[in-house]
């Protein structure tokens, strides 16, 4: 991810999210994505309409597309992170994270990745958590207990905000 002999700073932090954090972090993800306010609002509205239109032809079925119209945001927010957290093997795993000019590195027990400060939307600060969005509302999560010292956690601050729109306290 780095060219050799560069020098420009970096910061890694380590940690391992609990249920909790995981399902806190997609929770807040998602409500600080500007196409939830408007694809929300949209997927009711067309499925209210297309209820009407199914119940005005005789069909059975304008309840069922009711339900799943106003119910699949609920669950979505309330019902899926934990569920996700359960299923996905490495949500739970020991993670180490490195920010850098170049963006973020990413080394779990099973997996490895990058992903460029291009791909993020967002940061966004929160008492207990920091939370980077990117792709439609999917989101890395931080725990603030993560970083080692307050001068790393500031050196954070300083490379993220050189990157992406930041909202810090």
């Amino acid at each position: 991810m780095r060219p050799a002999g560069d020098a420009l700073p970096s910061v890694t932090v380590s940690f391992q999210l609990t249920r909790s954090e995981f399902v806190l972090g997609c929770r807040r993800g998602y409500l600080r994505s500007p196409i939830a306010y408007a694809l929300v609002p949209l997927w009711i509205a067309g499925g209210l309409a297309y209820a009407v239109h199914l119940r005005a032809q005789g069909s059975s079925t304008w309840l069922a597309v009711v339900v799943i119209a106003i119910g699949w945001w609920p669950f979505f927010y309330f019902g899926l992170p934990g569920i996700t957290f359960s299923r996905k093997s490495t949500a739970g795993e020991l993670r180490h994270t490195t920010f850098s000019a170049f963006g973020s590195h990413h080394q779990g027990q099973t997996y490895t990745f990058d992903r460029p400060w291009k791909a993020y939307r967002g940061c966004f600060e929160f008492d207990d958590m920091y939370v980077l969005r990117y792709q439609l509302g999917n989101s890395t999560t931080i725990p603030k207990k993560a970083f080692a010292t307050s001068a790393d956690e500031k050196l954070f601050q300083t490379i993220a905000a050189a990157h992406i729109r930041c909202h810090f306290s």
